[in-house]
């Protein structure tokens, strides 16, 4: 499945940035709700168009579950912020790992640009005092995944000739596989 483009990447930071910032008024104005539940909700949504864009079939179920008990969780708990980020950062990772990568070196550049994309939203977020400024910094950084190649390692260069050898080499074990079983139903009888 292609990736998505860095200009559709940025046009989901300032979706859900626009989000952070309207939860973050209502917050501030009727005191109904937490920072926490901010960040979870922003990291369900970003999953779920993660797997909107890759069009998985499966793990929708899990996002769903995910995205009605991790806001409860995180209201009945009281959860510090810092565990909830790291816990939406971890799910995005784990989203994104599972969905786009072939390999575990591209899965783990990811990771570290989700933990550095993390790190500076937090330095910034404090910096600012504004979450919603920290939640920007961090959809930024994020866009950056989009330059992360599905597989890193040697490309397979077979040839035509090569991929006939191994077609070839396949059929001859397959009929001197299919002749052992003959034998062992026969000789059975």
């Amino acid at each position: 499945m292609k990736k998505p483009t860095l200009i559709s990447c940025l046009l989901v930071a300032a979706l859900l940035s626009g989000l952070a910032y309207l939860s973050d008024i209502i917050i501030d104005s009727t005191m109904v709700g937490s920072a926490s539940g901010v960040v979870v909700l922003l990291a369900s949504v970003y999953c779920f168009l993660l797997m909107w864009h890759f069009k998985a079939k499966s793990g929708r179920a899990v996002m769903g579950v995910l995205l009605i008990t991790a806001p409860v969780i995180v209201l009945i708990f009281s959860l510090n912020i810092i565990i909830v980020a790291v816990g939406a950062v971890g799910t995005i990772w784990v989203c994104r790992s599972l969905l786009g990568y072939k390999g575990v070196v591209p899965a783990l550049i990811d990771g570290a640009l989700c933990g550095g994309s993390l790190l500076i939203a937090a330095v910034c977020s404090v910096q600012s005092d504004s979450l919603t400024m920290g939640i920007w910094v961090f959809l930024l950084a994020q866009c950056l995944f989009v330059y992360i190649p599905a597989h890193i390692g040697k490309k397979s260069s077979a040839t035509k000739a090569e991929v006939g050898g191994t077609e070839e080499r396949f059929n001859k074990a397959y009929n001197t596989a299919q002749s052992a079983v003959e034998r062992l139903l026969t000789e059975e009888v």
